[in-house]
């Protein structure tokens, strides 16, 4: 099997992936996962970094989400 039909499990699980020009970039709990980041390469055949620090990354996401939250409102689950 693929990565593209293990993206949605990869993501219900806390692994983030967030497309981009230079490939994807992992961030959560996910990311912290050994070796992750080089099955998605090799099945994926894209390039795959690891954020710096990926737990902080969600966080930091969730704290721009809370002070914009009108603006991302539409990004949000209908619940809330």
């Amino acid at each position: 099997r693929g990565v593209g039909a293990g993206d949605e499990r990869a993501v219900a699980r806390g692994c983030r992936l967030r497309c981009g020009r230079r490939g994807r970039g992992t961030t959560g709990g996910g990311a912290l996962l050994r070796n992750l980041d080089v099955v998605i390469r090799e099945q994926a055949k894209l390039p795959v970094m690891i954020a710096d620090d990926p737990l902080k990354c969600v966080a930091q996401g969730c704290g721009y989400v809370l002070e914009n939250l009108v603006r991302m409102k539409n990004v949000l689950s209908p619940e809330v």
